[in-house]
């Protein structure tokens, strides 16, 4: 039988490299590589060389430093945005986007993990941000912002965080639900 690892296409630094430079000459041809950008590509490289560290190191049981770069690709197409509609960049907005996107990263993760008490703090910390933020946004912007927010909370107390009881036991949980396990599947 074959080695289906013979298959994979492993890419070396150069592949990478000619990669960056393709999308790097794109956004400049096209006048939309400006300083800013390059700065959320550059914490985008940084973030995925972190990443790459990061499981390596789990693989191998080790540990690792990483630097505390964050990342989020919705930035660099909110910038993207702004350049393609040639409007100048809107601080107040760009910032409560940011706050925005973490609020709903930190609500999908609690949906997908248990909460600490740590998740708790940060949640508040950052729903403050954005109570702040959307104050300073233009009228307009905050009730097209309250429409989009409240037509995304469709479902009945969507607007409230709800925190995930803990599942002790994984098996009695599925049978409860009515689930089947991943062994079963197979």
């Amino acid at each position: 039988m074959p080695d289906p690892a013979a298959n994979r296409i492993l890419y070396s630094a150069a592949h990478y490299k000619a990669g960056e430079q393709a999308i790097l000459g794109v956004l400049k041809t096209k006048g939309l590589l400006e300083q800013r950008l390059a700065d959320e590509l550059a914490k985008g490289k940084q973030y995925w060389t972190d990443e790459r560290r990061l499981c390596k190191a789990m693989l191998s049981h080790s540990q690792v430093q990483t630097s505390s770069v964050t990342f989020d690709l919705a930035d660099v197409l909110n910038l993207l945005l702004y350049k393609l509609t040639r409007r100048p960049y809107d601080d107040i907005l760009l910032g409560f986007l940011f706050v925005d996107e973490h609020l709903v990263d930190i609500g999908d993760d609690l949906v997908d993990y248990e909460a600490c008490r740590h998740v708790v703090h940060r949640i508040v910390d950052f729903e403050q941000q954005h109570a702040n933020m959307l104050l300073q946004l233009p009228q307009q912007t905050q009730e097209l912002v309250k429409l989009r927010q409240h037509e995304a909370a469709s479902v009945a107390g969507s607007e409230k965080w709800v925190f995930p009881s803990a599942i002790l036991d994984e098996g009695k949980y599925r049978d409860d639900m009515g689930l089947v396990s991943s062994s079963e599947s197979e």
